[in-house]
């Protein structure tokens, strides 16, 4: 009954927060959609309702931060297409009033060229973001634990800065017996305190649920995540060029909804081979990836992920490839050390 009400109460807060929030077409900050950590991109990309021992992991929901993760140091670096990158660097500690961890979360873009309005090279500049984050999580009883991340952006494009403040509220919810868990989570509310000029910038937005399961014979664990849900249509539409007209009768043709195309965007899917504690394989599969990316008449394997978990005594390596576009690819690596194993002195 305690986890009943508890979900019907957040359920109402994340309502009141996603209608109440703005829902302009011009997002900033985007480089908060992307996740560092290579456990979450072999899987799809997004996964909030199971964690482990990663975390890296746990930056998708804070919620899923738990005492495993006591003085662990977490490092993640992606490998992006042409000279872009991107990582976290985060450290966890287990307090008298729950689970904490600090992260700084950077995204740079590149370098770029700068011409001048007769388009004469002058010079090139870089565009760099970062978030520094702060997070707790707290278990309320056997089953439910409850999280939330406070972050700083800063954005950098050239001689531009943007700076807000944004939050991120999760809950997860884990079976007695540790074959289901389920997560919720609202990501990105918050606001900008500094413009880049005179025009603001919403943040990303972004209501997520999901669910995983172990199967109970089968060394395999699946999950299945909705994300964006507080937004109705992820299909992009041309408005440009909305309507065409039938050669034959003149009459203007409305494009078709996009109805399931519309629905699958929603969902992104990941398994894992648990093969023993210390090794897993894994997939992911996700399909608005996929759709937006993939070339007509070479879509390939856009959209799919694997990767893989390694773990010894005192650090933990997960790797991940993820195909984003036929000509571009990412790598994402992720190294987990246990800082207290490293301290201890030798007897």
């Amino acid at each position: 009954m305690k986890f009943k009400y508890f979900a019907h109460t957040l359920i109402l807060i994340l309502y009141n927060l996603v209608s109440n929030a703005q829902n302009g077409a011009y997002q900033g900050f985007k480089f908060l959609s992307v996740n560092p950590s290579a456990k979450i991109a072999a899987l799809g990309g997004t996964q909030v309702s199971s964690s482990d021992i990663d975390l890296s992991a746990s930056l998708q929901n804070p919620a899923l931060l738990n005492y495993r993760m006591n003085d662990q140091l977490s490092a993640s670096y992606v490998n992006h297409i042409s000279d872009a990158n991107y990582g976290l660097i985060s450290y966890a500690k287990q307090k008298k009033y729950g689970m904490f961890a600090a992260t700084v979360q950077y995204f740079n873009a590149g370098k770029f060229i700068e011409t001048d309005e007769t388009s004469t090279v002058i010079g090139k500049f870089q565009v760099n973001e970062v978030a520094l984050g702060i997070s707790w999580s707290k278990k309320l009883d056997s089953v439910l634990s409850v999280g939330v991340t406070t972050k700083y952006l800063i954005s950098s494009l050239e001689q531009y800065t943007a700076q807000a403040v944004a939050f991120d509220i999760g809950a997860t919810y884990t079976h007695p017996a540790q074959n289901f868990s389920a997560g919720i989570v609202l990501k990105n509310f918050g606001f900008q305190t500094k413009k880049y000029t005179t025009e603001s910038f919403n943040l990303p937005l972004d209501l997520q649920v999901g669910l995983a399961y172990k199967l109970e014979h089968v060394p395999f664990r699946i999950s299945i995540t909705g994300v964006q849900l507080n937004r109705r249509n992820l299909v992009f539409v041309d408005s440009s060029n909305t309507n065409s007209i039938d050669p034959i009768t003149n009459q203007v043709l409305e494009p078709k909804k996009q109805v399931g195309a519309n629905i699958a965007s929603h969902f992104v899917f990941g398994g894992e081979f648990l093969f023993t504690k210390n090794f897993q394989i894994r997939l992911g599969y996700n399909y608005k990836r996929r759709n937006e990316l993939k070339l007509i008449d070479r879509p390939g394997s856009n959209g799919f992920s694997f990767g893989f978990g390694l773990k010894l005594s005192k650090w933990q390596l997960n790797y991940a490839f993820t195909r984003y576009h036929f000509y571009g690819n990412s790598n994402h690596i992720t190294l987990n050390i246990d800082i207290a194993n490293f301290a201890k002195k030798k007897v």
